[in-house]
């Protein structure tokens, strides 16, 4: 072959792969994402670039069924709604987690609990028709303690889409489009962007249905089955020894929990209780120390104790009216350990009372602490209140929050802030005349 032989064949060789090069067209896939919180920050960023349906990222092969898979879900039509079908989540998916959720959010193995509660558990986490009420209640909350971002963008033959979300919901829920309206409720998205990133890409286990998804899901449920699962819990920790106080007593709340309030900070059965001998807006807010080796303490002293408190209450003929007048109000006699008013409600009454002014009364609260009422009010419409009942039927005015106060206008206090509720300490004599 001459020179100039060599020279056209070497240019028609050319010009066909720049001709083939022409119809494989670059395509360049960047990820970004982010997050940041109460915990460490973490950020990560892949970018993918094929020629002709090869791809790569940080020198390794990617899959082209991922890649077209992504692309694929870009060009879906938005999705109004999440499902769990969209997501992934089938019956099968179900069956295989409800073991594990249960275990997780109960720190309990099955056979500690009671095959009610299981059977309850299950009934609603591993039916379907359940399952998707509280998968669509996921995207009702709203929370702001971390603050995730994440972008998918795609550039091909000049031209660029993609979509993005800064979600705190499941699996990133909705997407936005970057060009035009793309992605909303589709999992899709979540699922291919999951499948390419490396395993411990920021984000990543936000878009899968792993183990932060199941406790999530699981809390939902449990929040739909609360009551229900408070009283099976009681019935198989408790159950014997509360029994003779559900004879007497009908619980509309009742559970084995660990709680801190104004007058407890501690495990125990706690519970809002009910009874035909009460007016109906009295109910009885009881806590009683849960031990080791299901022990509950105090029932007997409960059983003897709580109908002279409940006497005393009924006893002061102004608060009984004002009771009998506003039947939207309800009033909780509570009763902690051994007594009404707790030993941490009196400690931390008398300090306040104390320190502004008003040690008489405080040494009053403490020469009849354990022969007084403890009363916590909901008048409704943001408006509550807390009282204590002396032995001689005055009662002692001490938080409360709205511009009323039991049928008192709050202006004719002397009021204090007591981490941003209104404290006071005044009484009111039975015939219902106010001592500042």
């Amino acid at each position: 072959m001459t020179r100039q032989g060599f020279r056209w064949a070497l240019l028609t060789v050319l010009f066909l792969f720049c001709a083939s090069c022409s119809v494989a067209q670059v395509t360049r896939i960047e990820i970004q994402s982010s997050w940041g919180g109460l915990g460490t920050p973490s950020e990560s960023d892949l970018v993918i670039t094929g020629v002709g349906g090869k791809y790569k990222a940080d020198g390794r092969k990617v899959e082209s069924k991922a890649v077209d898979a992504l692309l694929a879900a870009l060009n879906e039509p938005p999705l109004e709604q999440p499902s769990l079908e969209n997501c992934g989540i089938d019956q099968n998916w179900l069956n295989s987690n409800y073991q594990a959720a249960l275990h997780d959010h109960t720190h309990r193995k099955l056979r500690e609990l009671s095959a009610s509660q299981v059977q309850l558990f299950g009934g609603h986490f591993a039916d379907l028709k359940q399952a998707e009420a509280a998968f669509a209640g996921l995207f009702k909350h709203w929370h702001t303690d971390d603050y995730p971002r994440m972008s998918v963008t795609v550039a091909v033959g000049g031209k660029s889409f993609g979509a993005q979300s800064n979600s705190q919901y499941p699996f990133m829920l909705p997407w936005v489009g970057l060009d035009k309206p793309r992605g909303g409720y589709n999992c899709h998205i979540s699922r291919t962007v999951a499948a390419l990133v490396p395993k411990k890409f920021s984000n990543r286990e936000r878009l899968i249905p792993g183990e932060s998804f199941r406790w999530r899901l699981t809390d939902e449920v449990m929040d739909e089955i609360k009551d229900q699962w408070n009283l099976l819990d009681t019935e198989h920790l408790v159950g014997e020894q509360v029994a003779p106080v559900l004879a007497l007593y009908s619980p509309t709340k009742s559970a084995v929990s660990c709680i801190s309030s104004i007058d407890v900070d501690y495990c125990g059965w706690n519970a809002e209780l009910k009874s035909s001998t009460l007016p109906s807006n009295l109910v009885v807010g009881v806590s009683l120390p849960y031990r080791n080796k299901n022990q509950l303490s105090g029932v007997q002293a409960f059983l003897q104790q709580l109908p002279t408190y409940a006497a005393l209450v009924k006893s002061v003929p102004w608060l009984s009216a004002y009771s009998r007048e506003h039947p939207e109000a309800v009033f909780e006699l509570r009763y902690v350990a051994d007594r009404s008013l707790s030993t941490k409600a009196e400690s931390s009454l008398e300090k306040d009372l104390r320190e502004h002014g008003k040690g008489a009364l405080a040494d009053v609260v403490s020469q009849n602490a354990q022969a007084s009422a403890f009363l916590e009010v909901n008048g409704g419409s943001g408006c509550w209140s807390r009282l204590v009942v002396l032995p001689n039927r005055d009662v002692l005015l001490w938080h409360f929050q709205c511009d009323k106060v039991l049928g008192f206008q709050s202006e004719i206090f002397e009021s204090w802030d007591y981490y941003g509720w209104r404290s006071v300490g005044a009484t009111v004599k039975p015939d219902g005349t106010l001592s500042k």
